[in-house]
């Protein structure tokens, strides 16, 4: 305990002294009720700008957003605090399940998992992401830690006490084992009966829940032969350089959202990504270098990245920015360029509701920071996708005998049949509703399955075969019912 307690203090001296010392000689406080706008900060977006005519270069900070490994290893020391009875390596699993969302991610290659770009730009992961996450951590708080393959899912290991603890964030689950300690991978694969000894974190969301529930889930478990140690994740960069390089006369806005990322509900959107955006001034000779995940590049003119040029805007480059294989930690402009804007990745959670910001660097006597309202930006309408969940879920409780009678005794060789018998059980329960909308949810709904039949065909059955449990019931007729086809396709094809 020792030992990480030095650890900690070593990474915190790291990020004042070492790396930096000759040039944090200014600080900037902003907090928004100077400004007396917003009546909250998840009401406002901040604006950064550099109004002088030099280089700024400056760490930016808040209490929970944009910070460096060693603040994020303390944050998570001093959960101790509301969860005194909780070890260590629990409070890391949790601070991960809290940071990051399970959604699917902007980039395939190992680099993302990098803790302060995973934490501080991406927040989006499945479940590799999540599990090389939490096990970057574990190692980086001085336990052993291991990640497994265990079919179509993946999950990490931490050694505590002479025997490995898995702990799962993605579906927000551990299980226990008949000793009430935490079990591993290898204890659950030869009993599964110990996931019906599931404990959650608090606050688990109704998806993960259904999902960890599942008996395909089990089956994954269950079948060893295709559970290994895979070792392709225990690859990570080097540390990045937390600073912020903002050219004279440019400024950085964030959080912004953008259309095209939303996944359309109901009607509404769900914000899958939010956006810092870095406008530059025009024919600016300059390079920006920030500490997050770029995302594109809009305007006229021609950059450097990773020694190869490109021309803004057009197809090669975004293709690049999309397959990169190593982190693009600077863009260069070549020759004259005008009109701007590069996106990079905001975490969702954390950059929403900010109060105040401490910027410290050099450069920095001409940086304003401002909240603006949102009302002054294009707004879009958010639904939460939980209540949703929660409506359908209700439905099923209210006619739960019926429908566990049908999921009982499964007409295994029509599956689709079967779902579809469920869903209209389900939807008939629904004394909130008329007739004549209970007969349109089910005709959209049915409309949905023979487009998914079309395009899994003979898998379809395969597919629902062993996911046929009330919580899968319930966010497969979420997503039927309310998301278009092509992101249907794309869920339904993973």
């Amino acid at each position: 305990m020792i030992k990480r307690y030095i650890l900690i203090l070593g990474c915190l001296l790291t990020c004042f002294v070492s790396s930096n010392a000759s040039i944090i000689r200014d600080t900037i406080i902003a907090r928004r009720v100077f400004q007396n706008i917003c009546a909250d900060s998840s009401g406002c977006i901040i604006s950064i700008k550099n109004e002088g005519d030099t280089l700024s270069v400056f760490k930016v900070q808040s209490d929970h957003f944009f910070k460096a490994k060693g603040y994020m290893l303390n944050d998570i020391y001093n959960m101790q605090i509301d969860h005194p009875n909780e070890p260590l390596e629990r409070l890391a699993w949790m601070y991960v399940i809290d940071k990051i969302n399970y959604c699917r991610p902007f980039s395939e290659e190992g680099w993302m998992h990098y803790p302060e770009l995973m934490v501080n730009s991406l927040g989006n992961g499945l479940c590799d992401d999540m599990a090389t996450l939490l096990s970057f951590i574990w190692k980086d708080l001085m336990f052993e830690s291991r990640i497994w393959t265990i079919e179509g899912h993946v999950v990490p290991e931490v050694y505590v006490k002479g025997k490995w603890h898995m702990y799962d964030p993605s579906y927000q689950v551990y299980y226990l084992n008949k000793d009430n300690k935490v079990a591993s991978v290898e204890e659950i694969a030869k009993d599964t009966t110990l996931m019906n000894r599931k404990v959650y974190a608090s606050n688990v969301a109704f998806h993960p829940k259904a999902l960890s529930s599942s008996k395909a889930l089990k089956n994954m478990y269950a079948t060893t032969e295709d559970n290994f140690i895979n070792e392709g994740y225990n690859n990570r960069m080097n540390p990045i350089d937390i600073r912020f390089y903002l050219p004279k006369k440019s400024s950085m806005t964030f959080p912004i959202r953008f259309p095209e990322y939303f996944w359309p509900y109901k009607g509404a959107d769900f914000p899958e990504y939010t956006f810092a955006e870095i406008k530059v001034a025009d024919s600016s000779e300059c390079s920006i270098k920030v500490p997050l995940v770029l995302h594109n590049i809009k305007g006229k003119g021609k950059v450097s990245i990773n020694d190869s040029i490109f021309t803004i805007g057009s197809e090669e480059i975004g293709t690049y920015i999309k397959n990169t294989k190593s982190y693009i930690e600077k863009v260069t402009f070549v020759g004259n360029h005008s009109g701007v804007r590069l996106h990079y990745f905001v975490n969702e959670r954390l950059s929403s509701t900010i109060d105040e910001l401490v910027i410290k660097g050099t450069n920095i006597k001409d940086i304003a920071v401002e909240w603006i309202p949102k009302g002054k930006l294009p707004t879009t309408t958010v639904v939460d996708i939980d209540s949703i969940l929660e409506y359908n879920n209700q439905l099923y409780l209210s006619c739960k005998t019926k429908v566990d009678k049908l999921l009982k005794n499964p007409d295994t060789g029509d599956m689709e049949s079967l779902t579809r018998e469920i869903i209209v059980s389900i939807i008939q329960c629904d004394k909130h509703i008329s007739p004549s909308q209970k007969q349109q949810r089910i005709d959209k709904i049915e409309a949905q399955l023979d487009y998914i039949h079309e395009q899994l065909g003979d898998n379809f059955d395969n597919f629902f075969k062993n996911r046929l449990s009330p919580g899968i019931i319930i966010v497969v007729m979420a997503y039927l019912e309310n998301l278009d086809r092509k992101t249907l396709k794309e869920l339904m094809m993973k």
